[in-house]
């Protein structure tokens, strides 16, 4: 399929820097991490202060805030930018551990990776349906999209049948994840001309052969 000539709707950001240290401090990257672990079920941040001390955001009742309460926070610096004044890492834990690669990952009887992304909902699906999967096939493989309208982010979540398939997974997230980073990176550049209004919609699921929508309550 031929690529749309139209630019999408996006607010610049700079990628997310995936080091051993964890997600950087920016605005849209701390977006992107709390809107994807409030996605992912058992999901964890460690978030260190620029004053040197730390939180963990969990929804589990030992820890120093939910993670429905640092998403509305961070909603509220949406913007304005003040998230990054007193966040200097996010890192990630609980059910998922991040890869070199800036996806989220966990194993198990159905392994599954997530990212997020600045683009709209309608976007990422568009580049999903252009990703060539001739070599590796994606028998197999699930994909699902969540937009988060309040945070202005897609979260992406690709899952395999089972843990045979976590080669085919792997490569299939790196493709989906790189796309998206591309196609953010040529776009940016207009983006400041281009008017941006928040993704809609609900869960989505997407077969990569033929990319239609459907919604999940």
């Amino acid at each position: 399929m031929h690529r749309p000539s139209d630019p999408p709707d996006q607010p610049r950001r700079r990628p997310v820097m995936a080091g051993r240290d964890g997600i950087t401090s920016g605005h849209a990257n701390v977006r992107l991490a709390v809107g994807l672990a409030h996605t992912v079920p058992g999901a964890e941040l460690t978030v260190r202060r620029t004053d040197g001390g730390e939180l963990v955001a969990a929804n589990r009742p030992d820890a120093d805030v939910d993670l429905c309460s640092l998403r509305r926070l961070v909603i509220g610096t949406v913007g304005a930018s003040t998230a990054d004044r007193w966040i200097e890492v996010v890192r990630v834990g609980g059910s998922v551990a991040q890869t070199e690669d800036g996806l989220w990952a966990s194993d198990g009887p159905e392994p599954r990776r997530w990212f997020a992304t600045m683009l709209r909902q309608e976007r990422v699906i568009d580049l999903l349906r252009e990703i060539d999967t001739a070599d590796i096939g994606d028998d197999g493989i699930e994909v699902v999209l969540k937009p988060d309208a309040c945070l202005g982010l897609t979260a992406v979540a690709i899952s395999a049948d089972g843990p045979h398939l976590i080669d085919r997974l792997d490569e299939l997230a790196r493709r989906a994840h790189a796309a998206c980073l591309v196609d953010e990176l040529i776009w940016s550049a207009r983006a400041a001309v281009h008017r941006v209004d928040p993704p809609r919609g609900r869960t989505t699921p997407v077969d990569l052969n033929d990319a239609t929508k459907g919604e999940n309550p």
